[in-house]
């Protein structure tokens, strides 16, 4: 996809890919049994049997089981397109159901980290207060500032587009149609 095939004159939905939906569930459920393996079964040979490898294996329970839930739960509740592109704006339901118009948008950038790369929005002052934030948006939002990822965190993961071509179309709408 280039720029000059990017039709911004109509809607562009981008809909979820349940085969990477499944690869990320199946990578949490596989961290989640292995920090499950360290718990247990490598704490029963004393030579294995320490605390950090414990802590270890009950943080990665801790952290991917959840995550893994989620990923479930979209896998089998999301219905239609995750994110939108239009004339008027964009939306990615995952983030929040409301419309987020391009006129609000000041910065398009890519952030990376440990090689997954995440288009950031930035808006204009005031315009996140507009929106009513997804609880999961809401949580990750500050951590995700710290980390130098600062405005709405739009992913093409678990899509069926890359975050290439992601960003290309969204850059497109945004010049047309008015980033401030």
């Amino acid at each position: 996809m280039t720029a000059a095939t990017i039709d911004t004159e109509n809607v562009m939905e981008i809909k979820a890919s349940p085969v990477k939906q499944a690869v990320m569930a199946l990578a949490g459920l596989s961290f989640v049994a292995l920090g499950y393996f360290m718990t247990t079964a490598m704490g029963a040979t004393p030579r294995h049997s320490t605390d950090s490898v414990r802590f270890i294996g009950y943080l990665s329970m801790a952290f991917f089981g959840p995550v893994t839930l989620l990923i479930l739960w979209q896998m089998f509740t999301q219905r239609g397109p995750v994110i939108t592109l239009a004339p008027q704006g964009f939306k990615d339901i995952r983030v929040s159901a409301d419309w987020v118009p391009w006129t609000a948008v000041k910065s398009l950038t890519t952030w990376e980290n440990y090689g997954q790369r995440v288009m950031i929005v930035g808006l204009n002052p005031g315009e996140e207060d507009k929106l009513a934030l997804t609880r999961i948006a809401r949580l990750s939002r500050g951590a995700n500032a710290k980390l130098g990822a600062d405005g709405l965190a739009v992913t093409a993961q678990g899509t069926k587009i890359g975050h290439d071509a992601l960003m290309e179309a969204a850059i497109a709408y945004a010049d047309r149609f008015g980033r401030g």
